[in-house]
């Protein structure tokens, strides 16, 4: 919360940058890295920019806010005010909303009410790729995952932010023909060649609600590999509640040849850093020459579908 008893906090708040950091009113259960919104208390009304926490929250008795946090790396927003977030039925039902943020400094956010927020900030011209991305599993333990598109919308999309790829850079549900005019639809293809004949893609993402048996990844495989096949890809991945499955093109795809990781591990730095050295934006250019140099085109019709 910003500009309680005019204490001069918008006049920080308007000056800050990136470089800016501060010590703020908070909750002594905030997380290094956490995601804080900042509400610019009346007569603003309105969110006014995304912080980060530089530190764990802590219990000062001698500072005036007893429970405190460190914040830093400011990203200024287009002003979102309260009539907004009350005409959001989402947003609405929020229960520091419906107490007109009154008392909400320092109280979580649910995480599922920050993406409607950030479909706000879209629609008014912010760009979203920008700002921090919950980890991908958070949603998990939520028991919010419910079908395949669950984990489409809350674990595979916020993965492809995270590694680099802004929305235009990938599609969903990319239309394929394979072998006598089948039409077939990859659920991902990361930067998609759409051109008739020659369509393409760097790697692409088959999603599915679970894979939980052997016989599930391996009619996952079948099914992945065909799309990898047919798109000249470097790699495929399998994304299920499971996890990640990673299959990358190396003399060929192997059912027993691949990366697995769970949502949990891919939040650790290092395991992020694995899949990232694979599949990230910053990366894959020199990956995708090199495969392509050496790749033999499979004729469309002698590949199987996988269904």
């Amino acid at each position: 919360m910003g500009g309680i008893n005019d204490n001069g906090d918008f006049e920080f708040l308007d000056q800050a940058d990136q470089n800016s950091t501060a010590r703020w009113q908070g909750n002594v259960e905030t997380r290094r890295g956490d995601v804080i919104l900042m509400w610019c208390v009346s007569p603003r009304s309105y969110l006014h920019s995304i912080w980060r926490a530089l530190d764990d929250g802590f219990a000062d008795p001698f500072f005036y806010f007893y429970s405190s946090m460190r914040i830093g790396r400011r990203t200024k927003l287009p002003p979102v005010c309260f009539k907004e977030f009350m005409e959001d039925p989402e947003l609405a039902a929020n229960k520091s909303v419906r107490a007109h943020f009154q008392g909400a400094g320092g109280k979580p956010f649910p995480l599922e009410d920050y993406l409607v927020l950030l479909e706000i900030l879209k629609r008014k011209g912010c760009e979203t790729s920008n700002l921090p991305i919950p980890p991908p599993h958070a949603f998990v333990f939520g028991d919010r995952l419910e079908n395949e598109r669950d984990v489409e919308i809350q674990l595979v999309e916020p993965l492809l932010t995270q590694l680099g790829y802004s929305a235009s850079e990938w599609i969903r549900q990319m239309p394929l023909r394979m072998g006598r005019g089948e039409r077939n639809y990859p659920d991902y293809a990361v930067e998609p060649n759409l051109t008739r004949g020659e369509e393409s893609a760097s790697f692409l993402i088959e999603t599915k609600y679970e894979i939980a048996t052997k016989q599930q990844l391996e009619d996952a495989f079948i099914q992945g590999k065909s799309y990898a096949l047919r798109l000249q890809a470097l790699a495929f991945m399998l994304a299920a509640k499971e996890g990640i499955w990673l299959y990358r093109q190396t003399d060929g795809f192997s059912s027993e040849r691949y990366l697995h990781w769970t949502w949990q591990e891919i939040e650790h730095p290092d395991r992020f850093h694995e899949l990232a050295a694979e599949l990230g934006k910053s990366r894959l250019p020199h990956r995708r020459r090199h495969a392509r140099a050496h790749a033999v085109k499979a004729p469309p019709e002698l590949v199987s579908s996988g269904e």
